[in-house]
């Protein structure tokens, strides 16, 4: 027993370990006399029982690949003093890449080992093998004060001897990148849009990609004997792009590419983008509103 409020002495806490009984006495000073009280309890679990009961009874949700289930889950539980990120992947070849983005976190922190695992604190990366399970952890720092946590979760689906999502490509310094290179990262690390002409499949496309001080879209036109005309609007948070009415237009011959790339402004606030755009091929006008939404620091 001891006191939790050196200025109030009454106010105390009692700690039982696990298969232990405790016996407080309180001393009566005087006579007559009277008590009262009230308490609170609180289930301080091992992060063993942690995980268990993350899997057991945490709320679930089905990870999809293409709004098709892969027999992989996430879940979220929590208790008296945080919360327990599970990732269990029961497929039986593909590897599960996670990133979590923390984009609010009000009277919550990161375990040490964590930190330590992911490099930043806003960002939490991790690789689930077939039949394993991976778990992140987040703690209270003032046990009744009010939480709020704010995240999301983005996952790849890595084939055997497919190479992992590279954490340097993505919170590297990138400054000293050619555009060469950074279409490539792109390329191979971003998300893909493949362009259709009159409802059939092209072999143009473009990519999407956030890094640390920069989102990036990387066009190629692979068509032999098509040209590809693109009017792209943009709706920017805390991004810069060289237009004067956030508008881009892309003319691509055969075999050509290029790169777009808006660059973050205040570099300690969240950026954000969203975009419609027109596609020509032949004369033939597809128009799409991208709903990706994506919140980085």
């Amino acid at each position: 027993m001891y006191a939790t409020d050196p200025k109030n002495p009454s106010k105390v806490m009692f700690v039982v370990q696990p298969e232990q009984e405790n016996l407080y006495i309180i001393k009566i000073l005087s006579l007559p006399c009277s008590t009262s009280y009230t308490y609170k309890s609180h289930l301080k679990y091992s992060r063993a029982h942690l995980k268990a009961l993350a899997v057991q009874k945490g709320k679930s949700y089905d990870i999809q690949r293409d709004g098709t289930n892969v027999n992989m889950k996430y879940h979220l539980f929590s208790h008296d003093f945080g919360y327990v990120f599970a990732f269990e992947n029961n497929h039986d070849t593909l590897t599960l890449d996670v990133r979590t983005v923390i984009s609010k976190l009000v009277n919550l922190k990161f375990s040490v080992r964590d930190l330590q695992a992911s490099r930043r604190k806003e960002l939490w990366w991790l690789q689930v093998k077939p039949g394993a399970k991976a778990f992140r952890f987040l703690s209270i720092c003032t046990l009744g004060a009010q939480v709020s946590l704010s995240y999301i979760n983005s996952y790849k689906f890595l084939s055997p001897g497919e190479m992992p999502y590279c954490f340097e490509e993505r919170c590297g310094d990138h400054n000293d990148l050619s555009d060469e290179q950074i279409m490539t990262i792109v390329k191979n690390r971003g998300e893909k849009t493949q362009l259709k002409n009159n409802g059939i499949v092209t072999e143009a496309s473009f990519y999407t990609m956030y890094f640390d001080s920069f989102f990036a879209m990387y066009f190629e036109n692979n068509e032999a004997n098509l040209a590809y005309i693109g009017n792209f609007s943009f709706k920017p948070t805390n991004l810069r792009i060289d237009s004067a009415d956030n508008k881009i237009d892309v003319n691509l011959k055969p075999y050509e590419k290029y790169l777009v790339k808006l660059s973050k402004i205040n570099p300690e606030e969240s950026v954000s983008v969203q975009y419609t755009y027109f596609s020509h091929f032949e004369g033939l006008i597809n128009q799409r509103e991208d709903p990706d939404f994506r919140v980085r620091n």
